[in-house]
């Protein structure tokens, strides 16, 4: 027996899809099998632990949820949207699709120009991470 198979052997014999899915309850079979199929690049001559399963499995399959916690700097809206959000302390994704359109409008600085520019990276940033709009829960990423 090779020393890759017999790395599979132990890690479906120690690990397996239920474990994954304990770490990372988003993922499904397939996801949770190419989990463990990385996990043989780590050996397991090294040892294998949750905190590196749910480690592996975020780099290959980063988690959705986590976007929400991230700067708004990465929605690639123009400098002077983004100066004026941190200036009123908006900082994070998750802060910003706390206020509604209409909250934002009220911002000194803050027109109908720089909402279109939100709107418009909020949809792109989403499409990219494959996050339904939909899940941004208020007005903002809505057209008019």
């Amino acid at each position: 027996m090779s020393r890759i198979d017999y790395t599979r052997k132990v890690l479906t014999e120690e690990w397996c899809i239920a474990d994954v899915q304990t770490v990372r309850d988003d993922l499904g079979d397939d996801d949770a099998f190419t989990v463990l199929e990385k996990l043989t690049n780590v050996g397991a001559d090294r040892g294998i632990n949750w905190k590196i399963i749910k480690s592996v499995a975020d780099s290959y399959f980063p988690d959705k949820n986590n976007f929400l916690d991230e700067p708004v700097g990465v929605l690639a809206i123009n400098t002077r949207v983004s100066n004026c959000l941190i200036y009123f302390g908006i900082r994070t994704i998750r802060q910003l699709v706390s206020h509604s359109a209409e909250d934002l409008l009220k911002l000194e600085f803050f027109g109908k120009h720089s909402l279109l520019n939100i709107r418009k990276c909020l949809n792109v940033f989403a499409e990219a991470r494959c996050i339904d709009p939909l899940y941004l829960k208020n007005d903002i990423g809505e057209d008019e």
